[in-house]
C-alpha cells in the first residue's frame, strides 16, 4: 500500500469531519511558529504521533488558494482538506480579507445541517447485510475497529459507505492523536455566521449521502476491506497526505489523490464523488463567477485533475492564476 491510498476521502467527506468534531468559531493563528528549515538527511524520523503534534503547529509552505479575475470583483479559490488541517493552518492570515470582502462564501455543504438520523437512514440496506460482503476476518476486524462508535449488528444493517465514514473518523482519531484539528471546514462556516458573512453551498448533506449510495456496495466493501487490513499504513498514509498538503505542492497532491491503481478499483465512486459533482457545481460556480466578488471552499480534489474545477474553467476562458 502507498501514501495514494484513500488519499480522496480526506479531500471529499464533509459530513464524515461534520460528525466527529467541533471547530472553533474563530481561526487563531497565535499557535503558528515561524517556518524552520527542514532536513534533508537521511535521519530516522520521528514516530507517527509526532509527525501529527509537529503539523498542528505548522502554517502550509503555500496556501491553496487561486484568483479569478472576473465579473464586478475578483473571486478566490480556496483548497481545503477535510482532516489533519485547521483552517489557520491552511488560510494566511492576510487572506481573511478576501473572505471577509466576500459578496458570497460557498461551500460544499453547511456542516451543521448533518443530521445523524437521516444520515443512517439514507445508508440503511434495503436487502440483506452488509457483513455478507467482506470476508469473515475482514468483518470481525472492522467491527472491533469500530466497536466503540456502532455495534456489528448496527453496523451489518448500513451500507459500507457508512462504514467507511466511521473507520475514517477512526484512523483520523488514532494518526492524529488525542487532540484532533477542528475541521477548517466548520470553521470557516462558523466564522462566516459570527462576522454575518453572506453564506452559500453547492449541495446538501442528502446530495453527498446519493453520491455515496451510488457508489455500489461491492465496490466500496472492498476499499473499506483494503483500509481494515492496512490499519498501521492507512494511519501514516493520513499524515503524510496532510504533510504533502501543508507542503502546497500541487502536482504531488493530484499526483496522490488521483492514483491510477486506486481508481481502477473504485471507478464509481471517483466517477460519482468527482467527476459527476464537479458537473454540476459548475453551472452555479459560473453564475457566481460572472458576478465577482465570490470565495469559494471546497475539498482541493475537486480542483485538481483533468476533470476538476480548475481545468474545466479555463477551458470556458477563465483567468486563474494561483496566489502564493
Amino acid at each position: 500500500m502507498t501514501v495514494r491510498s484513500f488519499s480522496w476521502l480526506a479531500l471529499l467527506l464533509v459530513v464524515a469531519s461534520a460528525c466527529s468534531s467541533r471547530a472553533r468559531s474563530t481561526p487563531d493563528y497565535s499557535h503558528i511558529p515561524p517556518p524552520e528549515p527542514r532536513s534533508t538527511g537521511e535521519e530516522e524520523g520521528p514516530d507517527p504521533a509526532e509527525i501529527a503534534r509537529q503539523q498542528r503547529l505548522r502554517a502550509v509552505d503555500r496556501a491553496f488558494i487561486w484568483k479569478v479575475e472576473n465579473g464586478e470583483a475578483p473571486s478566490y479559490l480556496f483548497g481545503t482538506i477535510h482532516v489533519g488541517v485547521s483552517l489557520d493552518s491552511a488560510l494566511p492570515a492576510e487572506y481573511l480579507t478576501h473572505v471577509d470582502e466576500a459578496r458570497q462564501i460557498l461551500v460544499e455543504i453547511d456542516p451543521s445541517d448533518v443530521d445523524a438520523v437521516e444520515l443512517q437512514t439514507a445508508a440503511r440496506m434495503r436487502r440483506g447485510t452488509s457483513d455478507a460482503l467482506y470476508p469473515s476476518i475482514v468483518w470481525h476486524d472492522l467491527v472491533q475497529d469500530l466497536g466503540e462508535t456502532v455495534t456489528g449488528e448496527q453496523l451489518k444493517h448500513q451500507r459500507p459507505w457508512l462504514a467507511m465514514m466511521l473507520l475514517l473518523q477512526t484512523r483520523v482519531r488514532e494518526a492524529q492523536g488525542e487532540a484532533p484539528v477542528a475541521p477548517m471546514d466548520s470553521t470557516l462556516v462558523n466564522y462566516a455566521r459570527q462576522h454575518e458573512l453572506n453564506l452559500g453551498t453547492l449541495e446538501t448533506p442528502r446530495d453527498q449521502f446519493n453520491a455515496l449510495g451510488a457508489v455500489p456496495d461491492a465496490e466500496m466493501a472492498g476499499a473499506v476491506a483494503r483500509m481494515v487490513t492496512d490499519a498501521d499504513e492507512t494511519r501514516a498514509d493520513l499524515n503524510q497526505l496532510v504533510e504533502a498538503y501543508l507542503t502546497g505542492d500541487e502536482a504531488v497532491m493530484e499526483a496522490l489523490i488521483f492514483d491510477p491503481e486506486e481508481m481502477a478499483q473504485t471507478p464509481t465512486l471517483f466517477r460519482e464523488l468527482f467527476d459527476r459533482r464537479n458537473r454540476t457545481w459548475m453551472r452555479r460556480l459560473k453564475r457566481e463567477l460572472d458576478q465577482g466578488g465570490l470565495f469559494v471552499a471546497v475539498g482541493l480534489g475537486h480542483y485538481l485533475g483533468e476533470h476538476g474545477l480548475l481545468a474545466m474553467l479555463r477551458a470556458e476562458g477563465y483567468p486563474i492564476e494561483r496566489i502564493q
